[in-house]
Protein backbone atom coordinates (compact mmCIF):
# COMPACT_ATOMS: atom_id res chain seq x y z
CA UNK A 1 0.00 0.00 0.00
CA UNK A 2 1.05 3.64 -0.63
CA UNK A 3 0.48 6.77 1.42
CA UNK A 4 1.21 10.46 0.83
CA UNK A 5 3.03 11.91 3.83
CA UNK A 6 2.00 15.39 4.97
CA UNK A 7 4.27 16.15 7.95
CA UNK A 8 6.85 14.72 10.34
CA UNK A 9 4.26 13.46 12.84
CA UNK A 10 2.46 11.62 10.09
CA UNK A 11 5.78 10.15 8.91
CA UNK A 12 6.71 8.53 12.21
CA UNK A 13 3.23 7.20 12.85
CA UNK A 14 2.72 5.51 9.50
CA UNK A 15 6.13 3.82 9.59
CA UNK A 16 5.42 2.17 12.92
CA UNK A 17 1.95 1.11 11.73
CA UNK A 18 3.65 -1.35 9.32
CA UNK A 19 0.68 -1.01 6.95
CA UNK A 20 2.17 1.04 4.14
CA UNK A 21 5.08 -0.20 2.04
CA UNK A 22 5.67 3.07 0.18
CA UNK A 23 5.53 6.54 1.71
CA UNK A 24 5.35 9.35 -0.85
CA UNK A 25 6.49 12.90 -0.27
CA UNK A 26 4.60 14.77 -3.00
CA UNK A 27 5.96 17.12 -5.62
CA UNK A 28 7.23 20.41 -4.19
CA UNK A 29 6.46 19.37 -0.58
CA UNK A 30 9.00 20.02 2.21
CA UNK A 31 8.65 18.14 5.48
CA UNK A 32 10.50 19.78 8.36
CA UNK A 33 12.06 17.60 11.05
CA UNK A 34 13.30 19.30 14.25
CA UNK A 35 13.18 16.30 16.61
CA UNK A 36 14.78 12.89 16.63
CA UNK A 37 12.52 10.53 14.70
CA UNK A 38 13.53 6.94 15.42
CA UNK A 39 10.89 4.54 14.15
CA UNK A 40 11.00 0.84 14.88
CA UNK A 41 13.97 -0.59 12.98
CA UNK A 42 12.11 -3.66 11.79
CA UNK A 43 9.23 -1.52 10.58
CA UNK A 44 11.34 0.88 8.51
CA UNK A 45 13.28 -1.94 6.86
CA UNK A 46 10.20 -2.89 4.85
CA UNK A 47 9.32 0.66 3.78
CA UNK A 48 10.33 2.71 0.74
CA UNK A 49 10.53 6.48 1.12
CA UNK A 50 9.73 7.96 -2.31
CA UNK A 51 10.48 11.60 -3.23
CA UNK A 52 8.60 13.13 -6.13
CA UNK A 53 10.20 15.98 -8.10
CA UNK A 54 11.07 18.89 -5.79
CA UNK A 55 10.13 17.00 -2.60
CA UNK A 56 12.44 17.37 0.42
CA UNK A 57 12.94 16.60 4.06
CA UNK A 58 14.47 19.65 5.80
CA UNK A 59 16.34 19.02 9.04
CA UNK A 60 16.38 21.85 11.54
CA UNK A 61 18.17 22.17 14.88
CA UNK A 62 18.59 18.72 16.41
CA UNK A 63 16.27 17.02 13.94
CA UNK A 64 17.29 13.51 12.86
CA UNK A 65 15.78 10.54 11.06
CA UNK A 66 16.80 6.94 11.69
CA UNK A 67 16.10 4.98 8.50
CA UNK A 68 16.66 1.35 7.54
CA UNK A 69 14.49 1.12 4.44
CA UNK A 70 14.81 2.12 0.78
CA UNK A 71 15.08 5.65 -0.60
CA UNK A 72 13.84 6.36 -4.12
CA UNK A 73 13.68 9.56 -6.15
CA UNK A 74 11.71 10.54 -9.21
CA UNK A 75 14.77 12.13 -10.81
CA UNK A 76 18.37 10.85 -10.78
CA UNK A 77 20.79 12.77 -8.53
CA UNK A 78 17.87 14.64 -6.89
CA UNK A 79 18.28 16.97 -3.88
CA UNK A 80 16.01 15.43 -1.22
CA UNK A 81 17.60 16.23 2.18
CA UNK A 82 18.14 19.84 3.24
CA UNK A 83 20.79 19.82 6.01
CA UNK A 84 21.75 23.52 5.94
CA UNK A 85 19.83 24.39 9.16
CA UNK A 86 20.86 21.27 11.08
CA UNK A 87 23.04 21.30 14.17
CA UNK A 88 24.40 17.89 13.15
CA UNK A 89 24.45 17.90 9.33
CA UNK A 90 26.65 14.82 9.01
CA UNK A 91 24.31 12.56 10.98
CA UNK A 92 20.83 13.95 10.24
CA UNK A 93 19.96 10.85 8.22
CA UNK A 94 21.44 7.75 9.82
CA UNK A 95 20.92 4.02 9.87
CA UNK A 96 21.57 1.18 7.42
CA UNK A 97 19.56 2.04 4.33
CA UNK A 98 18.76 -0.63 1.77
CA UNK A 99 20.11 1.30 -1.20
CA UNK A 100 23.44 0.02 -2.54
CA UNK A 101 24.30 3.56 -3.76
CA UNK A 102 24.22 7.00 -2.16
CA UNK A 103 24.40 10.27 -4.08
CA UNK A 104 26.06 13.50 -2.97
CA UNK A 105 23.19 15.36 -4.60
CA UNK A 106 20.76 13.92 -2.05
CA UNK A 107 22.30 16.28 0.50
CA UNK A 108 22.64 19.33 -1.75
CA UNK A 109 26.01 18.65 -3.37
CA UNK A 110 26.42 19.66 -6.99
CA UNK A 111 28.53 18.49 -9.92
CA UNK A 112 29.41 21.49 -12.05
CA UNK A 113 30.69 22.02 -15.55
CA UNK A 114 34.15 23.44 -16.07
CA UNK A 115 34.09 27.21 -15.73
CA UNK A 116 30.89 27.38 -13.65
CA UNK A 117 30.80 29.35 -10.42
CA UNK A 118 32.18 27.16 -7.63
CA UNK A 119 29.57 25.67 -5.28
CA UNK A 120 30.93 23.92 -2.20
CA UNK A 121 29.87 20.29 -1.66
CA UNK A 122 31.87 19.54 1.49
CA UNK A 123 28.95 19.09 3.88
CA UNK A 124 27.04 16.96 1.39
CA UNK A 125 30.08 14.68 1.02
CA UNK A 126 30.41 14.29 4.79
CA UNK A 127 26.75 13.37 5.17
CA UNK A 128 26.90 10.85 2.32
CA UNK A 129 30.10 9.22 3.61
CA UNK A 130 28.68 8.91 7.12
CA UNK A 131 25.49 7.31 5.80
CA UNK A 132 27.50 4.95 3.60
CA UNK A 133 29.89 3.55 6.21
CA UNK A 134 30.00 -0.14 6.96
CA UNK A 135 28.83 -1.52 10.29
CA UNK A 136 31.10 -3.68 12.43
CA UNK A 137 29.08 -6.69 13.54
CA UNK A 138 31.83 -8.88 14.94
CA UNK A 139 34.06 -7.49 17.69
CA UNK A 140 36.53 -10.38 17.51
CA UNK A 141 39.90 -8.99 16.48
CA UNK A 142 40.70 -11.67 13.90
CA UNK A 143 37.20 -12.43 12.60
CA UNK A 144 37.96 -10.48 9.45
CA UNK A 145 35.45 -11.97 7.03
CA UNK A 146 32.44 -11.07 9.19
CA UNK A 147 33.65 -7.87 10.73
CA UNK A 148 32.04 -5.30 8.41
CA UNK A 149 28.77 -5.31 6.49
CA UNK A 150 26.54 -2.95 4.50
CA UNK A 151 29.11 -0.47 3.21
CA UNK A 152 27.77 1.64 0.34
CA UNK A 153 28.90 3.06 -2.99
CA UNK A 154 28.98 6.86 -3.00
CA UNK A 155 28.24 7.36 -6.69
CA UNK A 156 29.42 10.68 -8.13
CA UNK A 157 27.97 12.24 -11.26
CA UNK A 158 29.96 13.62 -14.18
CA UNK A 159 31.43 17.09 -13.65
CA UNK A 160 33.40 18.92 -10.96
CA UNK A 161 32.80 18.62 -7.21
CA UNK A 162 34.50 21.14 -4.92
CA UNK A 163 35.42 20.72 -1.25
CA UNK A 164 37.06 23.10 1.25
CA UNK A 165 37.59 20.74 4.18
CA UNK A 166 39.08 17.29 4.74
CA UNK A 167 36.79 14.32 4.09
CA UNK A 168 37.27 11.40 6.48
CA UNK A 169 36.40 8.21 4.62
CA UNK A 170 34.95 5.45 6.82
CA UNK A 171 35.25 1.71 6.41
CA UNK A 172 33.35 -0.06 3.67
CA UNK A 173 32.80 2.97 1.45
CA UNK A 174 33.48 3.01 -2.29
CA UNK A 175 33.72 6.45 -3.93
CA UNK A 176 33.05 5.98 -7.62
CA UNK A 177 32.82 8.33 -10.59
CA UNK A 178 32.30 7.92 -14.32
CA UNK A 179 36.00 7.92 -15.23
CA UNK A 180 38.97 10.23 -14.61
CA UNK A 181 38.12 12.42 -17.62
CA UNK A 182 34.50 12.90 -16.56
CA UNK A 183 34.35 13.08 -12.75
CA UNK A 184 36.56 15.45 -10.71
CA UNK A 185 36.97 16.07 -6.97
CA UNK A 186 38.85 19.33 -6.45
CA UNK A 187 40.31 21.25 -3.50
CA UNK A 188 38.65 24.70 -3.51
CA UNK A 189 39.97 25.90 -0.13
CA UNK A 190 41.67 29.26 0.07
CA UNK A 191 45.21 28.05 0.77
CA UNK A 192 45.15 24.32 0.08
CA UNK A 193 44.04 21.56 2.46
CA UNK A 194 46.38 19.50 4.62
CA UNK A 195 44.48 16.42 3.38
CA UNK A 196 41.66 16.05 0.89
CA UNK A 197 40.76 12.47 1.81
CA UNK A 198 41.79 10.94 5.12
CA UNK A 199 41.58 7.28 6.16
CA UNK A 200 42.50 6.31 9.70
CA UNK A 201 41.77 3.56 12.14
CA UNK A 202 39.51 5.00 14.85
CA UNK A 203 37.93 2.71 17.42
CA UNK A 204 36.17 5.47 19.34
CA UNK A 205 32.78 4.46 17.94
CA UNK A 206 33.47 0.77 17.53
CA UNK A 207 33.93 0.86 13.75
CA UNK A 208 37.47 1.63 12.60
CA UNK A 209 37.94 3.98 9.70
CA UNK A 210 40.06 3.00 6.76
CA UNK A 211 39.23 -0.64 6.01
CA UNK A 212 37.72 -2.04 2.80
CA UNK A 213 37.78 1.29 0.95
CA UNK A 214 37.76 1.75 -2.83
CA UNK A 215 38.34 4.92 -4.81
CA UNK A 216 37.83 4.49 -8.52
CA UNK A 217 36.87 6.10 -11.81
CA UNK A 218 37.62 9.75 -10.97
CA UNK A 219 40.24 12.51 -10.83
CA UNK A 220 41.31 13.90 -7.46
CA UNK A 221 42.96 17.28 -7.97
CA UNK A 222 44.69 19.54 -5.46
CA UNK A 223 44.59 23.31 -5.21
CA UNK A 224 46.22 24.88 -8.27
CA UNK A 225 46.33 21.60 -10.20
CA UNK A 226 45.34 23.37 -13.41
CA UNK A 227 48.72 25.14 -13.37
CA UNK A 228 51.99 23.70 -14.59
CA UNK A 229 53.92 25.60 -11.90
CA UNK A 230 54.83 23.53 -8.81
CA UNK A 231 54.53 26.62 -6.60
CA UNK A 232 50.80 26.69 -7.40
CA UNK A 233 50.18 23.22 -5.98
CA UNK A 234 49.35 24.18 -2.39
CA UNK A 235 47.40 21.13 -1.20
CA UNK A 236 49.68 19.38 1.28
CA UNK A 237 48.48 15.81 0.60
CA UNK A 238 45.64 14.55 -1.59
CA UNK A 239 45.11 11.25 0.27
CA UNK A 240 46.48 10.10 3.61
CA UNK A 241 45.88 6.67 5.15
CA UNK A 242 47.21 5.75 8.60
CA UNK A 243 46.93 2.38 10.33
CA UNK A 244 44.48 0.95 7.81
CA UNK A 245 44.35 -2.80 8.12
CA UNK A 246 42.55 -4.37 5.19
CA UNK A 247 41.91 -3.77 1.50
CA UNK A 248 42.50 -0.19 0.36
CA UNK A 249 42.22 0.05 -3.43
CA UNK A 250 42.61 2.87 -5.95
CA UNK A 251 41.72 1.99 -9.54
CA UNK A 252 41.40 3.90 -12.83
CA UNK A 253 42.00 7.27 -11.19
CA UNK A 254 44.07 10.36 -11.83
CA UNK A 255 45.78 12.06 -8.90
CA UNK A 256 47.30 15.45 -9.63
CA UNK A 257 48.48 18.74 -8.21
CA UNK A 258 49.79 18.70 -4.64
CA UNK A 259 52.93 18.81 -2.57
CA UNK A 260 52.32 15.11 -1.92
CA UNK A 261 49.74 13.00 -3.71
CA UNK A 262 49.30 9.80 -1.65
CA UNK A 263 50.76 9.01 1.77
CA UNK A 264 50.28 5.55 3.28
CA UNK A 265 51.60 4.87 6.79
CA UNK A 266 51.40 1.57 8.68
CA UNK A 267 48.87 0.11 6.24
CA UNK A 268 48.78 -3.67 6.25
CA UNK A 269 47.36 -6.15 3.78
CA UNK A 270 46.13 -5.81 0.23
CA UNK A 271 46.73 -2.14 -0.59
CA UNK A 272 46.92 -1.35 -4.29
CA UNK A 273 47.02 1.41 -6.91
CA UNK A 274 46.15 0.13 -10.37
CA UNK A 275 45.45 1.53 -13.85
CA UNK A 276 46.00 5.08 -12.61
CA UNK A 277 47.89 8.25 -13.50
CA UNK A 278 49.81 10.02 -10.73
CA UNK A 279 51.30 13.37 -11.72
CA UNK A 280 52.17 16.96 -10.75
CA UNK A 281 53.68 16.87 -7.25
CA UNK A 282 56.28 19.17 -5.75
CA UNK A 283 57.57 16.81 -3.02
CA UNK A 284 56.49 13.20 -3.58
CA UNK A 285 53.91 11.31 -5.59
CA UNK A 286 53.72 8.30 -3.27
CA UNK A 287 55.13 7.97 0.23
CA UNK A 288 55.07 4.51 1.85
CA UNK A 289 55.98 4.24 5.54
CA UNK A 290 56.01 0.82 7.19
CA UNK A 291 53.47 -0.58 4.73
CA UNK A 292 53.02 -4.29 4.01
CA UNK A 293 51.34 -5.92 1.05
CA UNK A 294 51.43 -2.95 -1.35
CA UNK A 295 51.17 -3.23 -5.14
CA UNK A 296 51.27 -0.68 -7.96
CA UNK A 297 50.38 -2.06 -11.40
CA UNK A 298 49.70 -0.56 -14.84
CA UNK A 299 50.19 3.04 -13.70
CA UNK A 300 51.97 6.14 -14.93
CA UNK A 301 54.09 8.10 -12.43
CA UNK A 302 55.45 11.37 -13.76
CA UNK A 303 56.25 15.04 -13.22
CA UNK A 304 57.30 15.08 -9.59
CA UNK A 305 59.05 18.46 -9.67
CA UNK A 306 61.07 19.19 -6.56
CA UNK A 307 60.95 22.87 -5.61
CA UNK A 308 64.01 22.91 -3.33
CA UNK A 309 67.27 23.55 -5.25
CA UNK A 310 70.13 21.11 -4.73
CA UNK A 311 67.99 18.73 -2.68
CA UNK A 312 67.53 15.06 -3.59
CA UNK A 313 63.94 14.07 -4.22
CA UNK A 314 62.00 11.04 -5.39
CA UNK A 315 58.63 10.42 -6.99
CA UNK A 316 58.15 7.37 -4.75
CA UNK A 317 59.72 7.11 -1.31
CA UNK A 318 59.67 3.95 0.79
CA UNK A 319 60.88 3.95 4.36
CA UNK A 320 61.00 2.06 7.64
CA UNK A 321 60.45 -1.52 6.69
CA UNK A 322 57.66 -2.98 4.63
CA UNK A 323 57.19 -6.15 2.60
CA UNK A 324 56.28 -7.23 0.04
CA UNK A 325 56.20 -4.10 -2.09
CA UNK A 326 55.60 -4.61 -5.80
CA UNK A 327 55.85 -2.25 -8.77
CA UNK A 328 54.88 -3.82 -12.09
CA UNK A 329 54.05 -2.71 -15.65
CA UNK A 330 54.38 0.97 -14.71
CA UNK A 331 55.88 4.03 -16.44
CA UNK A 332 58.17 6.30 -14.40
CA UNK A 333 59.23 9.40 -16.30
CA UNK A 334 60.03 13.11 -16.18
CA UNK A 335 60.63 13.24 -12.42
CA UNK A 336 63.21 15.68 -11.12
CA UNK A 337 64.72 13.12 -8.74
CA UNK A 338 64.78 9.37 -8.34
CA UNK A 339 61.80 7.46 -9.64
CA UNK A 340 61.95 5.10 -6.62
CA UNK A 341 63.92 5.70 -3.42
CA UNK A 342 63.82 3.15 -0.62
CA UNK A 343 65.48 2.77 2.74
CA UNK A 344 65.23 -0.33 4.98
CA UNK A 345 62.39 -1.98 3.10
CA UNK A 346 62.52 -5.74 3.54
CA UNK A 347 61.30 -6.98 0.17
CA UNK A 348 60.93 -4.96 -3.05
CA UNK A 349 59.94 -6.29 -6.47
CA UNK A 350 60.32 -4.08 -9.56
CA UNK A 351 59.31 -5.90 -12.71
CA UNK A 352 58.26 -5.05 -16.24
CA UNK A 353 58.53 -1.28 -15.65
CA UNK A 354 59.75 1.52 -17.91
CA UNK A 355 62.02 4.27 -16.58
CA UNK A 356 62.92 7.33 -18.62
CA UNK A 357 64.33 10.78 -17.87
CA UNK A 358 64.26 10.69 -14.10
CA UNK A 359 67.01 12.98 -12.78
CA UNK A 360 68.97 13.64 -9.67
CA UNK A 361 70.00 17.06 -10.89
CA UNK A 362 71.69 18.68 -7.90
CA UNK A 363 75.34 19.74 -8.06
CA UNK A 364 75.60 19.48 -4.25
CA UNK A 365 77.80 22.56 -4.10
CA UNK A 366 77.48 24.83 -1.06
CA UNK A 367 77.00 23.96 2.62
CA UNK A 368 75.05 21.33 4.52
CA UNK A 369 72.58 21.90 7.38
CA UNK A 370 75.49 22.31 9.83
CA UNK A 371 77.24 24.92 7.72
CA UNK A 372 79.99 22.60 6.55
CA UNK A 373 81.19 22.85 2.98
CA UNK A 374 79.94 20.20 0.58
CA UNK A 375 82.79 19.00 -1.60
CA UNK A 376 80.90 16.35 -3.57
CA UNK A 377 80.16 18.31 -6.75
CA UNK A 378 79.58 15.29 -8.93
CA UNK A 379 76.91 13.22 -7.16
CA UNK A 380 75.51 9.92 -8.27
CA UNK A 381 71.95 9.78 -9.54
CA UNK A 382 69.78 6.85 -10.53
CA UNK A 383 66.29 5.92 -11.63
CA UNK A 384 66.09 3.58 -8.62
CA UNK A 385 68.00 3.80 -5.34
CA UNK A 386 67.59 0.98 -2.81
CA UNK A 387 69.32 1.36 0.55
CA UNK A 388 69.63 -1.32 3.20
CA UNK A 389 67.04 -3.59 1.64
CA UNK A 390 67.00 -7.25 2.67
CA UNK A 391 65.73 -8.57 -0.66
CA UNK A 392 65.28 -6.94 -4.06
CA UNK A 393 64.16 -8.38 -7.38
CA UNK A 394 64.76 -6.14 -10.41
CA UNK A 395 63.42 -8.10 -13.35
CA UNK A 396 62.58 -7.34 -16.97
CA UNK A 397 62.65 -3.54 -16.80
CA UNK A 398 63.78 -0.96 -19.33
CA UNK A 399 65.90 1.99 -18.20
CA UNK A 400 66.37 4.88 -20.63
CA UNK A 401 67.95 8.31 -20.51
CA UNK A 402 67.26 10.57 -23.48
CA UNK A 403 67.63 14.08 -22.05
CA UNK A 404 70.67 15.80 -20.51
CA UNK A 405 71.07 14.93 -16.85
CA UNK A 406 72.38 18.29 -15.76
CA UNK A 407 69.29 20.44 -16.01
CA UNK A 408 70.52 22.71 -13.23
CA UNK A 409 74.22 22.51 -14.01
CA UNK A 410 74.85 21.32 -17.55
CA UNK A 411 78.60 21.85 -17.34
CA UNK A 412 78.93 19.41 -14.48
CA UNK A 413 76.00 16.98 -14.66
CA UNK A 414 75.77 14.14 -12.17
CA UNK A 415 76.64 10.58 -12.94
CA UNK A 416 73.42 8.74 -13.67
CA UNK A 417 72.76 5.03 -13.31
CA UNK A 418 69.84 2.80 -14.12
CA UNK A 419 69.71 1.68 -10.50
CA UNK A 420 71.85 1.84 -7.43
CA UNK A 421 72.04 -0.55 -4.49
CA UNK A 422 73.59 0.51 -1.17
CA UNK A 423 73.82 -1.88 1.76
CA UNK A 424 75.34 -0.27 4.83
CA UNK A 425 73.28 -2.01 7.53
CA UNK A 426 72.20 -5.46 6.33
CA UNK A 427 73.12 -8.19 3.88
CA UNK A 428 70.99 -8.29 0.76
CA UNK A 429 69.64 -10.99 -1.51
CA UNK A 430 69.52 -9.48 -4.99
CA UNK A 431 68.05 -10.82 -8.25
CA UNK A 432 68.80 -8.68 -11.32
CA UNK A 433 67.81 -10.28 -14.61
CA UNK A 434 66.32 -9.49 -17.98
CA UNK A 435 66.72 -5.72 -17.80
CA UNK A 436 67.53 -3.51 -20.77
CA UNK A 437 69.54 -0.35 -20.27
CA UNK A 438 69.72 1.99 -23.26
CA UNK A 439 71.52 5.25 -24.01
CA UNK A 440 74.32 4.16 -21.68
CA UNK A 441 78.07 4.85 -21.84
CA UNK A 442 81.09 4.11 -19.69
CA UNK A 443 81.96 7.79 -19.46
CA UNK A 444 80.94 9.15 -16.05
CA UNK A 445 79.17 12.49 -16.21
CA UNK A 446 78.63 12.57 -19.97
CA UNK A 447 75.54 14.60 -20.85
CA UNK A 448 72.60 12.53 -21.97
CA UNK A 449 74.18 9.22 -21.06
CA UNK A 450 73.71 6.71 -18.29
CA UNK A 451 75.80 3.93 -16.80
CA UNK A 452 74.25 0.52 -16.13
CA UNK A 453 74.22 0.09 -12.35
CA UNK A 454 76.28 0.42 -9.25
CA UNK A 455 76.43 -1.63 -6.07
CA UNK A 456 77.97 -0.08 -2.97
CA UNK A 457 78.23 -0.12 0.78
CA UNK A 458 80.10 -2.20 3.33
CA UNK A 459 77.83 -5.26 3.52
CA UNK A 460 77.85 -8.42 1.45
CA UNK A 461 75.59 -8.74 -1.57
CA UNK A 462 74.66 -12.13 -2.92
CA UNK A 463 72.41 -12.84 -5.82
CA UNK A 464 71.67 -13.58 -9.44
CA UNK A 465 72.72 -11.10 -12.11
CA UNK A 466 76.17 -10.30 -10.72
CA UNK A 467 79.47 -11.43 -12.27
CA UNK A 468 79.49 -14.29 -9.78
CA UNK A 469 76.82 -15.92 -7.67
CA UNK A 470 79.31 -16.01 -4.80
CA UNK A 471 79.21 -13.54 -1.94
CA UNK A 472 80.75 -10.23 -2.97
CA UNK A 473 81.98 -7.46 -0.70
CA UNK A 474 81.25 -4.34 -2.70
CA UNK A 475 83.38 -1.22 -2.55
CA UNK A 476 81.96 1.69 -0.62
CA UNK A 477 80.32 4.10 -3.05
CA UNK A 478 82.58 6.96 -1.96
CA UNK A 479 85.59 4.98 -3.05
CA UNK A 480 86.40 3.93 -6.60
CA UNK A 481 83.15 2.85 -8.27
CA UNK A 482 82.69 -0.62 -9.64
CA UNK A 483 80.08 -1.23 -12.34
CA UNK A 484 78.73 -4.70 -13.01
CA UNK A 485 77.39 -6.01 -16.30
CA UNK A 486 75.91 -9.47 -16.64
CA UNK A 487 74.89 -11.40 -19.73
CA UNK A 488 71.27 -11.69 -18.57
CA UNK A 489 70.91 -7.88 -18.73
CA UNK A 490 71.21 -6.16 -22.11
CA UNK A 491 73.32 -3.01 -22.00
CA UNK A 492 73.16 -0.79 -25.08
CA UNK A 493 76.36 1.25 -25.06
CA UNK A 494 75.58 3.15 -28.23
CA UNK A 495 73.34 6.15 -27.52
CA UNK A 496 72.60 6.51 -31.23
CA UNK A 497 70.70 3.21 -31.38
Amino acid sequence: MKLIVANDTNLKAVINDRIYKTLIIPEGQTIKIDTDISPNIGASQAVTLFFECGAKIAFEGNGKLLWHGFIQTELPFQHIFDITASNHPETTLHGIIKNPEIHIEWFGGKSLQRGNTIIDSTQAFKAALELGKAVMISPEEYNVSKRFVDGKVVQLNTGYYYINDTLTVPSGVQIKGYGPTRTFLTDSSSGGLDYMLYFRKDNSEGAPFGNYIKINELTIAGKGSNSGEPSSWTTETLISAIECTYAIHFDNCRFQGGKNLIRLERCFGNVSITNSHLTLASQSILNLISCHGFKMDHCRVEACKNLVPDTPSAAITIGTGGNPIIFSNTFFQFNSGYAIWSNTANQINIQGCYFEDNFHHTSRAGTDENGNAITDKNPIGAHVLLKNTSQANILGNLFAQTRPNGLENSTNPPQNYAFRILSEEKDILLDVRGNRIINAKHSPGAIGTMQPYILGGNKRIKGVGLPSADDKTILDYRQELETYIHDSNYIDLDPEN
